[in-house]
């Protein structure tokens, strides 16, 4: 009788033990997905306000606490890490065309570092198209720095991704101009003309001699 009173109240410990862990896991998951909502919420206020650091600030927090909630290989994690990038792009350029040039270099940095082989977008099957995008302007932001060479080593890496993924022609078609754009700085013209040839086989299909597109 004794022994069986023991485990009784042994087992009445343990259900209490672990009643008390999943109150407190539930009240961490809870916190976490309030802490997702308030950085959202301060990223979109951020960037109505044209606060764009602290605005990529509560992107790269939020990414982290999506990673916590549901796991660093969750699709929420991945769609979070594509939209951190489109931000880094989009408030990279933004940043180059107002001469900030250090911030600038800063965003599109980290959108590069994003997309890489070893980001968290590794296995999506929109990172190169997002690197992509990411060399492309990193290039026109060498471009305007007036380091050409190291603009050209961007863009055609931008050009090898493009071409090798389906999709429309308009983006391998603008890298073409862009590469051709920084050859001509260079003094390279038959070669920049042979990018320029290039873009006008992509756009004529669409556009048609005319420029009206087909």
């Amino acid at each position: 009788w004794m022994f069986r009173k023991a485990q009784d109240a042994k087992k009445r410990g343990e259900a209490e033990y672990l009643s008390k862990q999943r109150e407190k896991a539930e009240e961490e998951e809870e916190a976490l997905e309030q802490e997702v909502l308030r950085l959202d919420a301060k990223y979109r206020t951020s960037v109505r306000q044209g606060r764009l650091l602290e605005a990529s600030e509560s992107l790269e927090q939020s990414l982290f606490a999506r990673i916590n909630f549901f796991g660093a290989h969750s699709e929420e994690v991945e769609k979070a890490a594509r939209a951190l990038v489109t931000h880094y792009n989009t408030a990279g350029m933004m940043a180059l065309q107002a001469g900030n040039f250090t911030l600038a270099f800063e965003l599109l940095r980290k959108a590069d570092v994003l997309t890489g082989k070893h980001g968290p977008l590794y296995a999506s099957d929109s990172r190169k198209r997002l690197r992509a995008v990411s060399l492309n302007n990193m290039g026109c932001f060498y471009r305007r720095r007036k380091k050409q060479h190291a603009a050209l080593r961007s863009l055609e890496q931008a050009l090898e991704l493009e071409l090798n993924m389906s999709g429309p022609p308009l983006a391998p078609a603008g890298t073409h101009l862009n590469i051709c754009a920084v050859l001509s700085e260079l003094k390279h013209h038959e070669a920049a003309l042979v990018h320029a040839n290039a873009a006008l086989s992509l756009l004529l299909p669409l556009y048609g001699e005319g420029g009206q597109k087909n």
